[in-house]
């Protein structure tokens, strides 16, 4: 008897880590205490799969969609031992935790599956989505028609704006080096700024993970260089 119950218990584990799509870990209508809406998994074990869109430079973390191109598909894998490629599509098993009010996974093992798997496509959303949001957590996205202006904001170096909103450029994966002593220029207008949407200091930022995520508006071209943008990633 007590085996038969040990085996359905392992077996109901089972089915629990084979199960979950990163939309069922992301979905949620509850705000919790914070208004962080923290994960109904939370604390527990799960297992999901994705294709990797993006890697922290320092490669302790990426991230992973279900390549939907929709909402609350996407999730970031908090993984020190990471030893993927843009593009692979990974198993992961770890547990769900909230880092500073993000939803994440933190690898206790993975798996690649496939790899050259076909990226995500930009979501098109507007600052005031990408501020207040919380389904788009961690997916990839583009906003149009912005300018750079200077952050107030502690931890942040930079904004953008638009005709009625202010949202914050982050670095959260460390691909805009703020230590140097290079500036973009203030002002300048973007036709598009494509970045991965970020949670920290208990606010939404867009992250871009390279100098072609940035297309300045033709209306300003000759304000701005490609060479000065270029040499943040130097």
């Amino acid at each position: 008897m007590k085996k038969g119950v040990v085996l359905l218990i392992l077996l109901v584990n089972i089915v629990l880590l084979t199960c979950l799509s990163i939309y069922d870990v992301q979905f949620t209508n509850d705000p919790g205490f914070d208004g962080t809406y923290p994960s109904q998994y939370s604390a527990q074990t799960v297992q999901i799969e994705g294709i990797i869109f993006a890697i922290d430079k320092n490669q302790s973390r990426y991230f992973i969609t279900d390549n939907n191109n929709s909402a609350w598909s996407d999730i970031c894998v908090l993984d020190p031992f990471n030893r993927f490629k843009i593009a692979d599509k990974v198993l992961i098993t770890g547990k769900i935790i909230e880092n500073h009010g993000m939803t994440c996974i933190k690898s206790e093992s993975s798996r690649l599956i496939s790899t050259n798997c076909q990226l995500p496509t930009p979501l098109a959303i507007t600052l005031l989505e990408l501020n207040s949001e919380e389904s788009f957590e961690s997916a990839l996205v583009k906003v149009n028609d912005v300018t750079l202006i200077k952050s107030q904001k502690v931890g942040f170096q930079y904004e953008i704006k638009d005709f009625n909103n202010q949202s914050l450029l982050g670095n959260s994966i460390n691909y805009i080096n703020t230590t140097k002593k290079i500036s973009f220029n203030l002002g300048t207008a973007y036709s598009s700024i494509i970045g991965i949407v970020c949670f920290t200091n208990n606010q939404f930022s867009i992250n871009p993970r390279s100098s072609e995520d940035f297309n300045i508006s033709s209306v300003n071209s000759h304000s701005a260089s490609w060479g000065k943008i270029k040499s943040l990633y130097r």
